[in-house]
């Protein structure tokens, strides 16, 4: 059986007016490090002998459903695997950069796939350090605490890094991309928090 994928309009809608209003070509590298990512995913899953059985698009998250359930390393590996691979082209890119040539699409796109990398490794429920979380605890203390200390990291790490962060660029540089992020992450805590 094949994989089955669906792509929300909303999620066109956004994509259009993010390459639309972007002029400086960063979505585009940004769009590139978030495929490289959830690339790493699928490619772990071959790796194992899992085939992805659907592929969501939808605004604000990407899912990945596998065919059946993996032991606890086959998880731990594949929800490793994106942040390992946007690790490596980052790694690659500064190689490049200062071995080859000095190119600044060479550097942005390090410095993006680095900053995927940090970002899907922040302990946030519905972002892979959450779910990498999740899964840690879940094995050794039982899911009912995995739940109560992945919603307490989630919580803690919005209010003691993302916020304070999100005021500073708004306050001080007048950016409100940290803000918006920080609300995305609020967002995505609660509607994880919900299934």
């Amino acid at each position: 059986m094949g994989c089955q994928c669906s792509i929300s309009l909303y999620f066109l809608a956004a994509l259009a007016a993010m390459l639309t209003i972007d002029r400086s070509g960063t979505a585009s590298l940004a769009l590139a490090a978030i495929g490289i990512h959830e690339s790493g995913h699928i490619i772990a899953m071959y790796a194992l002998g899992q085939r992805p059985k659907e592929i969501n698009l939808k605004l604000g998250a990407l899912s990945i459903k596998k065919d059946a359930s993996m032991s606890f390393g086959g998880e731990m590996a594949i929800m490793s695997a994106g942040v390992a691979c946007n690790i490596l082209v980052a790694a690659i890119c500064f190689f490049l950069l200062f071995c080859v040539s000095q190119s600044y699409s060479l550097l942005l796109l390090c410095l993006v796939n680095f900053a995927t990398a940090l970002i899907n490794i922040m302990p946030v429920r519905g972002l892979d350090g959450g779910t990498l979380l999740y899964l840690l605890t879940s094995h050794r203390f039982g899911n009912k605490a995995a739940e109560m200390v992945t919603f307490i990291s989630s919580a803690a790490f919005i209010i003691i890094i993302v916020l304070p962060l999100a005021y500073y660029s708004v306050r001080n540089t007048f950016n409100p991309t940290m803000l918006c992020f920080a609300l995305y992450l609020v967002v995505l805590m609660v509607i994880k928090s919900h299934k």
